[in-house]
């Protein structure tokens, strides 16, 4: 059982890593067209999916306050671990996490993993026809961008793929965008087709392993960079602070156990217009032969409103990681703790409505409120 449960959690890894590779990579950037190198990019951005798994899991994430904590530690794993891009806008400087949150959280894990899927079990096919066509629409308008002599000559991307860079005309950009909507789709239909799991807790063995590895080449890039490991310290600390604040005050079904579900091949169908959508726009904006200035300016003016509205999102959450969801109708206010066990009547106190009476006249059962929720 442990063997097929460990298969499990590594097919789920790395069918979610594919996933958040279509918006982190194949929607960043055109370069590498062939289908099979996503695998490769799926390889690569597993261990990081794994990392933000295991908070969604470990820290009983409920909500979406919990998911824009988690996923911005896909930005840092990725930007810090990876690559060291993180640190390059200097000491502790905010602009690089922030627009790595927008783009790596926000678009990866917020809006193609816990969105989509939500909305794919839920068969909301109005909000996912409405989500793929602007997400689509900004696809093409975004890989316009790849036409700037920065982008198109850049040294490091003409290393990183063997050879020059080549623009795709706007057929060749629509089969591209096509075929990785069709590996989306494959990815969302292979999780709803019993693949998901609704707990992620590797072994003692493989957290040590992951911790030890990922703290490694953190103090690595230090060599080379000196805030290194105090940046993403700083960062990444931050955001499992406020989930465990979080966990203290939400109660219900996890997230993973939200996203349990069958995904009908017939709810994927919105997700036709995503391609479509782009295909257009990248079609229009290619013929109109925009000048360099007008397209560097829209390109700097997407980065500059991601990373705005990724800073703001961070500082919303972290000062409303306390906050308590509001109660359904008809449910008392705050979680329904269960009863606790002995270890866990150390850290709780028994608090009892005095007034409370029965129908029998009889005092109502003891509930309980938290006192304080032990450390992890």
């Amino acid at each position: 059982m442990d063997i097929v449960a460990g298969f499990r959690r590594l097919l789920v890894v790395f069918v979610v890593a594919a996933i958040v590779g279509v918006s982190s990579e194949r929607m960043f950037w055109y370069w590498a067209s062939e289908p099979l190198d996503h695998l490769v990019v799926a390889l690569v951005y597993a261990p990081a999916v794994a990392g933000v798994l295991w908070l969604l899991s470990h820290y009983g994430v409920r909500d979406m306050i919990g998911v824009l904590l988690a996923a911005p530690v896909l930005g840092y794993l990725v930007e810090g671990v990876v690559t060291p891009i993180l640190y390059t806008g200097g000491p502790f400087v905010p602009f690089f996490p922030a627009w790595f949150a927008a783009w790596h959280g926000g678009f990866g894990i917020v809006l193609l993993v816990y969105c989509f899927r939500r909305w794919l079990i839920e068969d909301a096919r109005t909000k996912l026809l409405v989500a793929s066509l602007a997400l689509g629409a900004f696809w093409g308008a975004w890989s316009i961008t790849m036409t700037l002599p920065e982008n198109l000559e850049d040294e490091e991307l003409i290393a990183d793929q063997g050879g020059p860079l080549e623009l795709l005309d706007p057929g060749e950009f629509a089969a591209y965008a096509a075929t990785f909507t069709l590996v989306l789709a494959a990815a969302h239909l292979v999780l709803g087709r019993g693949a998901w799991v609704t707990s992620f807790e590797p072994s003692p063995a493989t957290r040590w392993l992951w911790l030890l590895i990922t703290g490694g080449v953190v103090v690595a890039w230090t060599f080379a960079i000196p805030w290194a490991a105090p940046m993403f310290a700083l960062y990444a600390g931050l955001q499992i602070w406020a989930l465990r604040r979080r966990r203290a005050v939400t109660s219900g079904p996890t997230v993973l156990e939200q996203l349990d579900g069958r995904v009908r091949l017939v709810s994927l169908a919105p997700l036709a217009v995503m391609p479509v959508a782009a295909g257009v726009v990248y079609g229009l904006l290619w013929a109109a032969e925009l000048p360099d200035g007008a397209v560097r300016a829209f390109m700097y003016s997407v980065i500059g409103v991601q990373s705005v509205v990724g800073a703001g999102v961070m500082v919303w959450t972290l000062r409303n990681s306390r906050r308590r969801p509001r109660p359904s109708p008809g449910e008392p206010e705050g979680p329904a703790w269960p009863a606790p066990d002995a270890a866990q009547r150390r850290v709780l106190r028994p608090a009892r409505d005095a007034g409370a009476q029965t129908a029998a006249g009889t005092s109502a059962p003891a509930t309980w409120t938290v006192a304080a929720h032990p450390a992890s």
